[in-house]
C-alpha cells in the first residue's frame, strides 16, 4: 500500500506537471492564433495592394501597347508612303536618263509654275538621238543645240550627259526671253510639249534655279541612298505580298478537296441524297486533318515572332 501511495503521488505530480504544460501550450497556440490572424489580415491587404497595383500595371502596359500598336502602324503607312514615293523617284528619272536629285528639283520647279515634268520627256529624246548622232559622226546632229549656245562635247572631246544638255538646254532657252525664235527652238527640242514649257521658261533662268535651289534648301530632295532604300523596300514589300498571296492560295488549295466535299454533300442533303452525311462527314474530317498538319507551322512562324518581340 504504502509503495502504491508513492507511485499514486508521483503520478499526480507528473500529472499536475502535463496539466501546467498543456496550460502554457494554449497560452502558446492562443498567441500563435492571434498571429496568424493577424497575418492572414496583412496577407489579405497584401493581396488587394498587389491587385490594385496589378490592375495599375495592367492598364500602363495595355496603354502602352495600344501606344505601340498606334506608332506602329503609322510608321508602316509612313514607310509604305516614303518608299513609293521614292520609287517612282528612281523609275521616271531612269526613263528620262536624268539622275534622281535632278529630277527632283526640276519637278518642282516645274510644278510651281504649273506644268509637268513629263513635258521634257520628248526633249530627252531628242537630246538623247543628237548625242549618238554627233558621236557616230553625222553631219547637222548638233545643230539645233549649237543654235542655243548647248555644246554635246566636253572640253576633252567625249560625249556630255543627257541630263546636263537637257538643264543646259532649258537654262538656256529661259535666258533668250519669249518670242517666235525662242519658241521654234523650243519646239525642235521638246516637240509638242514646248508648249507646256513655256510658263517656266518664261519665268527666267534666275526663277528657274532659284526653285531648284529652293527644293533643296526645304529639304524635299531625298538623297540617292533614301531613293535606294525606298526601292528596296518596295521591292520586299511587293515580295511579301506574293509570298503571302501564295501562301494563302497553297493553303486554300489544300482546303478546297475538302470543302468541295462538304457543299456537295450539304447539295445531296437538300435534294434527299441518304449518302449525303457521310460526304459531309468525310469532307469536315480531311479539312481537320489539313488544318491539323498546317498547325504546328502557323505555331513556329507566331512563337519565332512573339519571342523576337519579347526579346526586344
Amino acid at each position: 500500500m504504502s509503495k502504491m501511495r508513492e507511485q499514486i503521488n508521483n503520478a499526480q505530480a507528473d500529472c499536475n506537471k502535463t496539466s501546467k504544460e498543456l496550460q502554457n501550450l494554449g497560452t502558446q497556440e492562443e498567441d500563435s492564433g492571434k498571429k496568424a490572424t493577424d497575418a492572414s489580415k496583412n496577407f489579405e491587404n497584401l493581396k488587394k495592394v498587389l491587385a490594385d497595383m496589378g490592375k495599375v500595371v495592367a492598364g500602363a502596359v495595355t496603354a502602352i501597347g495600344a501606344g505601340a500598336v498606334m506608332a506602329g502602324k503609322e510608321i508602316v503607312s509612313l514607310s509604305k508612303d516614303v518608299a513609293e514615293a521614292g520609287d517612282t523617284i528612281d523609275k521616271e528619272s531612269q526613263k528620262l536618263s536624268i539622275s534622281a536629285e535632278s529630277y527632283q528639283k526640276l519637278s518642282y520647279a516645274m510644278q510651281r509654275n504649273g506644268t509637268d515634268i513629263g513635258a521634257v520627256s520628248k526633249g530627252i529624246k531628242a537630246i538623247t538621238t543628237a548625242i549618238a548622232d554627233t558621236a557616230n559622226g553625222v553631219d547637222g546632229a548638233s545643230e539645233k543645240f549649237d543654235k542655243l549656245g548647248v555644246s554635246l562635247l566636253n572640253a576633252n572631246g567625249t560625249m556630255r550627259s543627257q541630263e546636263e544638255v537637257l538643264m543646259d538646254s532649258i537654262d538656256a532657252l529661259a535666258k533668250m526671253g519669249e518670242g517666235a525664235e525662242r519658241d521654234a527652238l523650243a519646239q525642235d527640242i521638246f516637240g509638242k510639249s514646248a508648249s507646256e514649257l513655256k510658263p517656266l521658261l518664261n519665268a527666267g533662268a534666275d526663277s528657274l534655279n532659284a526653285l531648284m535651289k529652293e527644293a533643296e534648301d526645304y529639304g524635299m530632295v531625298m538623297s540617292d541612298d533614301a531613293v535606294k532604300a525606298s526601292v528596296n523596300f518596295k521591292d520586299s514589300l511587293t515580295k511579301l505580298k506574293g509570298t503571302i498571296t501564295g501562301a494563302k492560295n497553297s493553303l486554300m488549295g489544300d482546303f478546297l478537296p475538302s470543302l468541295t466535299q462538304i457543299t456537295n454533300g450539304f447539295s445531296d442533303l437538300i435534294n434527299g441524297n441518304e449518302k449525303a452525311g457521310d460526304s459531309i462527314k468525310e469532307g469536315i474530317k480531311n479539312a481537320v486533318l489539313t488544318l491539323n498538319e498546317m498547325l504546328p507551322k502557323l505555331n513556329e512562324f507566331i512563337t519565332f515572332v512573339a519571342q523576337a518581340v519579347l526579346d526586344l
